[in-house]
């Protein structure tokens, strides 16, 4: 017996163009997406969903990249999510900070060819994986 893999991404950024943009670009490269526009407003969403993929704006209200990328790392189950980070600016302090917790950075003005590189690293949509057999059953952990 096979399984499927899905790919799925949660996008937070507060404007509506650039997040509709993201969602519309991630889902034309086969991903499930949904997005949203505050980090607070994805952890109700982060322990219902099996994301492989946040892709976080720099400049939010309320809770900061930094501190969601904190709350994630810090989680068992949550510091597996890949997080690519898109900036319109750079400061020492947050490539460091981003670069200690395995963020992705990306400009925003050139994120469009910044994110190809990095979802290269991810299997590719509707990829179908044996299933281990355990036994006389099969387990859907692979």
């Amino acid at each position: 017996m096979k399984r499927l893999n899905l790919r799925i991404a949660l996008v937070i950024e507060p404007e509506d163009g650039f997040r509709r943009s993201a969602v519309q670009f991630l889902r034309s490269q086969g991903w499930i997406v949904h997005g949203v526009r505050r980090a607070e407003h994805a952890f109700p969403v982060l322990t219902q969903i099996p994301y492989n993929l946040i892709v976080i704006g720099s400049e939010l209200p309320g809770m900061t990249t930094v501190e969601f990328v904190r709350v994630l790392s810090n989680s068992r189950e949550w510091r597996k999510i890949s997080v690519i980070a898109i900036t319109t600016s750079s400061t020492r302090a947050l490539d460091m900070e981003f670069d200690s917790s395995g963020v992705f950075f990306a400009n925003k003005p050139t994120w469009k060819s910044d994110f190809p590189r990095f979802l290269s690293t991810f299997e590719s949509p509707l990829h179908w994986e044996p299933m281990v057999e355990v036994g006389a059953t099969e387990a859907a952990l692979v």
